[in-house]
């Protein structure tokens, strides 16, 4: 298998992934905690740590974005008996979402 074929196999898998993100079929556990509470959690600790003039700004708008496409994840989730703490993770990442777009605008 030549180096092409195997980045194109990369890009598949990882095209596949992303697909599965969206369409939620990763669970609402998985889909809160591992793909938005580490991320927001990790961009704002090396935010603190790593200050520069525009470093909030880039912070915010990279928070927003990643949870605008985790919003699309989580209601995507099909859940039967946990429809409670979807609602909460949804309101908990669209609060986080309009703070920071309400911070951005101040």
């Amino acid at each position: 298998m030549s180096i092409l074929q195997k980045i194109k196999s990369q890009q598949d898998k990882s095209k596949e992934a992303h697909k599965k993100f969206i369409q939620g079929e990763y669970g609402l556990t998985k889909t809160f905690w591992l793909y938005w509470f580490l991320p927001v959690a990790f961009i704002t600790i090396a935010d603190s740590i790593f200050p520069t003039s525009k470093n909030g700004l880039i912070t915010n708008l990279m928070i927003i974005f990643w949870s605008g496409i985790t919003l699309f994840a989580i209601h995507n989730v099909k859940v039967t008996d946990k429809k409670l703490w979807k609602n909460i993770s949804l309101g908990f990442v669209a609060f986080i979402t309009i703070t920071r777009i309400f911070i951005l605008i101040s």
